[in-house]
């Protein structure tokens, strides 16, 4: 399943949080560009998503990217491009998805170390 609000500055924390409760076997997630924020994103722990686009939300910090760690789905494409609060943090939670991860957008997110970022990347097998 996929669910693709990208854009859509209307939809609210809570309202994504029902979507995603009522949608619990989501693949696919486009929230790029909205309003959103970690509480909106809370439920990603419970998802098994391949698929995760938060670029240009700048609402969430490294406490999403730490929910989405211990998520059971094998990520293979995540866009977190523009969002400037991401930290190391988020990068170390990261290697949870080395094994799966094709696809990492970190453009924009000025508070991670290149070192941290490097690390990262020589871990990904693909």
């Amino acid at each position: 399943r996929s669910i693709d609000l990208s854009g859509c500055k209307i939809i609210t924390n809570c309202q994504l949080n029902n979507i995603l409760q009522m949608c619990g076997d989501v693949r696919y997630l486009d929230v790029s560009y909205t309003n959103i924020s970690d509480f909106g994103l809370k439920k990603l722990a419970e998802l098994k998503l391949n698929h995760l686009n938060v670029s240009g939300v700048t609402g969430i910090t490294d406490a999403t990217i730490c929910n989405l760690s211990v998520a059971t789905g094998d990520l293979m494409y995540l866009n977190v491009s523009g969002c400037h609060q991401l930290t190391d943090t988020a990068l170390l939670q990261l290697y949870t998805f080395t094994h799966s991860l094709q696809f990492l957008d970190l453009s924009g997110c000025y508070r991670m170390s290149g070192a941290t970022m490097n690390a990262l990347i020589a871990q990904c097998e693909k």
